[in-house]
Formats: structure tokens, sequence, C-alpha cells
């Protein structure tokens, strides 16, 4: 497939480059490093990677509880958000990390490349008066491994070609920050809402089935993530809602409000079936939803926020971290055995409000 190059910078930002460096706001350790922003399995499940607040990259061998690789950056503040993804066969491994991707060939350790992916300076500047650290809000690669999508706090969409050695999409698009999915065709990128063409450089609404509730009872969307089929994406609000979306029509197939409280997801999950999703909040809850009858479970209440989650995809094992009040880390991993004796001993729940896909 022949790629054109896209450099198209929109005005009207929310998150712009800082006039000066040293007004940032910014709490250095408002985050505390160790807390744990973004964790995936390899696609054979036998490796960890994990992307911390200080910046350091970590790949764990699961079997072993060895590491197999530690890059540290040693920044001298915090991240808000950093994201690290496996390339499908699991060859190739992308870290994003501030304003950068980081690409590693896995088979050899090797750091191929660092991609500048966010703005020209550390910091952005957000409408509310904020200076916020620069950081990665998606990152995922096509399907068929030819291009890595990222996506950051500074608004900034990139497409980058491995093959190419050069991005092939380069654009700043609105004002509002959102996660992104790549779509099946590997061509339509995918905020929950609206899709983008990067190749025909178009955007457009989807004229899609959507579930009356949801647009007056779901806010902002925090966190997506698709199946391993690619037919369906799920999303999390920042008020507590779970939207599923079906991939080839952009229909609503289903949503569910947990609770009247707001609690933000951060993160979701697909088990390898695609019946069940995992989701992390804001309150320290992991949650287990069935996705046909809407029940779902609280796994595990913990004593601060989680941001993240991961469904190993060969094996049965779910991993889940975030911060603590104490200068540790909070990482965990449930196996199988332990989800479903935690489901068995508990009750299950229903959302305040949901519509099951055999509703719609």
């Amino acid at each position: 497939m022949n790629y054109h190059v896209f450099v198209i910078s929109l005005i009207g930002l929310m998150f712009v480059s800082p006039p000066f460096r040293e007004t940032s706001n910014w709490e250095p350790n408002a985050y505390r490093p160790q807390t744990v922003l973004d964790v995936k399995y390899s696609p054979n499940g036998q490796y960890l990677a994990l992307v911390y607040a200080n910046g350091q990259l970590e790949v764990i061998d699961v079997a072993t509880n060895t590491n197999i690789l530690d890059y540290e950056l040693s920044l001298p503040y915090s991240l808000l958000r950093a994201k690290v993804g496996w390339s499908p066969s699991g060859s190739f491994l992308a870290a994003g990390i501030g304003g950068y991707v980081y690409l590693w060939n896995f088979e050899t350790l090797q750091l191929l490349r660092t991609l500048h992916v966010g703005s020209s300076e550390e910091f952005v500047y957000s409408e509310t008066g904020e200076y916020l650290p620069e950081g990665i809000i998606s990152l995922e690669w096509s399907s068929d491994a030819n291009l890595l999508l990222t996506q950051s706090l500074s608004s900034r969409y990139t497409v980058w070609s491995p093959e190419l050695g050069k991005f092939v999409f380069d654009q700043s698009i609105g004002n509002n920050p959102l996660p992104v999915v790549w779509l099946s065709d590997n061509t339509h990128i995918f905020d929950g809402r609206s899709t983008l063409d990067f190749l025909k450089q178009n955007r457009f609404g989807n004229p899609s089935q959507q579930i009356s509730w949801v647009g007056s009872r779901c806010s902002v969307r925090l966190s997506m993530a698709t199946n391993l089929t690619h037919a369906r994406i799920a999303i999390g609000t920042a008020n507590g809602c779970i939207i599923i979306v079906d991939a080839n029509t952009g229909n609503q197939v289903a949503a569910y409000k947990i609770s009247n409280e707001d609690d933000p997801i951060w993160d979701i999950g697909w088990s390898s079936e695609g019946e069940s999703i995992a989701a992390v909040t804001d309150q320290g809850r992991l949650l287990i939803f069935n996705i046909e009858s809407g029940d779902y479970f609280i796994a595990s209440q913990n004593n601060g926020p989680l941001y993240t989650v991961d469904w190993a995809e060969s094996r049965t094992l779910i991993t889940y971290g975030g911060r603590v009040t104490e200068n540790s880390i909070n990482l965990t991993t449930l196996s199988d055995v332990e989800i479903a004796n935690l489901i068995e001993a508990g009750l299950a729940l229903q959302p305040v409000i949901s519509s099951t896909p055999d509703q719609m």
C-alpha cells in the first residue's frame, strides 16, 4: 500500500505548548514515581510490559518473575499518562513516554528508534490553567503490524510506518484529547463518536444506532479497548459508564452505568473469548463485567486509584495496577482460579441503568 504524508495543525487546541516552561504548576510528584500507568501482556502471554509514572519501562518474564528489560529515563517529574504496546507477533515493543515513543526489537532487546510524537515542550497548557507533562493517551499497532498509531495529551495524532521509516500521518485534531483505536481495516481510526480515514484525510461522524440514554447519562470517554477479533470496542467514561460498540457499523450494542457515583473508568481489558471485560476505576475497584447479562462483580477493592488493566490473551491472568497512598508499587496479578473464587464469593451486581445486547 502506498502512503502519503499529511501534516496539518488545527487551531483551537485545548492543550498547547506553554509560553514559559518555568511557570508550570504541575506538582512533580503528583503521581508517585512508582504509579503504574499501563500494563500489557505480550501476544503469547509470556511477558508483561509495564510503564511507570517516573518514565521507567519494565518487561517481566511471567513464568520466572524476572526482569527481561529495564529502561529508565530518570524524569524529574512524574507523568500523568503513558502507554505501552506489543506488535501482533510480539517481535516489537513500543513505549509511549512523555512526548516520545521508544521502539524496541524485543527479540534482540535493541532500541531501534526514538520517535517524537508529542509537543515540542515537555509540558502542555490546558484551558483549565494547568500545565501538565506531555504524555501518550493512545498507542496501538495495526493488526498487520505495518502501522503504529499514537495520540498525545497535546492532541497530536501520528501514524508511523516502520517499513517506510517515517510518519505517514501527523496531525493535531480538536481541542479535547480522547483515546482512539484502529478499526479492523487498519485505515480508519475511531474515537467513540467519529472516524478518521487517515489516508483520505477525512474525518466523519458515524450515522449509527445510538442507545437513547447514553448521550445524557455518560460523560467524556477516558478509555477504549478492542477485542481480539476486532469486532467490538469497549469504551469507559469519566462518570462510570461502559459502552460496547460494533466495530464494523459503529452501532452501540450495549451500555451500562455502574452506579449513581461518578467513578471514572481509566482502563478496560477484554477476555480472550470476548464475553467479559475487566475495568479499573478511580475509586480503586477492579470490575468484571458479563457483556450479555450486564451483571458485574467487584473482584478487588484497592486503597488508591487504579489506572491500568490487561487480560492475557493466551493465559487466564488479569494484571492491574495504579497508585497507592504509600510510596510502593501497586501491581496485582490474578489467576482464573482466583478470579472464579472472588466471583463465587461475591455478589452479582446490576448497573443502575443498562441496555444489554438482547435488548437492542
